[in-house]
């Protein structure tokens, strides 16, 4: 179901977001919940879909069915850090993705309040720009043959980082592959 509220904002992908409905103080708890924003869409003056289960920690005990009910509802939301301890950046090929022909990839475990805002490829001496295809997936038709180094634009409170990683010359769809990054 979706969430509304009043303006509407651009963000990141991949980032937590700490939601709490304000909907009806006698269904919706003080508590919230947090989130991870996947994907990027709009209609019926929503920014945000949320899951069931979603509302029912929203919402106070007993009354999930009631908010769900409102289908639309409104909200107040803040970015909070991304926490998953134990955990560098992954590198997941795309289950779309065929090698050699096309490669997708999508970051996770992206911790703390930074934002991947591009990703390049280095091809044929020089890095080239990954498409952003949809939500938070990056990809290329024809990637290079072997090795494929990576680099991401991230932008934190320090500024802007080049940080780079290698999926291996073997990729696979669905597979994800670990990387010597942390961001914080």
């Amino acid at each position: 179901m979706s969430l509304g509220f009043i303006g509407s904002t651009r963000m990141e992908l991949a980032v937590v977001l700490a939601i709490r409905c304000t909907t009806n103080p006698q269904i919706c708890t003080k508590k919230g919940v947090n989130v991870v924003v996947t994907d990027y869409g709009q209609g019926d003056n929503t920014d945000f879909i949320l899951s069931h289960h979603a509302y029912e920690v929203m919402a106070r005990p007993g009354t999930a069915d009631r908010l769900f009910a409102y289908g639309v509802v409104g909200v107040e939301y803040q970015r909070v850090p991304c926490q998953y301890v134990g955990h560098k950046i992954q590198v997941k090929v795309h289950e779309y993705s065929r090698n050699p022909d096309y490669l997708a990839i999508i970051m996770l475990y992206q911790a703390g309040k930074s934002d991947i805002l591009s990703v390049d490829i280095w091809q044929q001496g020089k890095w080239v720009e990954m498409r952003r295809s949809f939500g938070a997936v990056f990809d290329m038709p024809n990637p290079p043959l072997g090795a494929i180094s990576l680099r991401f634009k991230v932008h934190d409170n320090a500024g802007i980082k080049w940080p780079k990683a290698v999926i291996p010359r073997n990729w696979k769809a669905g597979v994800a592959y670990d990387t010597d990054i942390q961001l914080q």
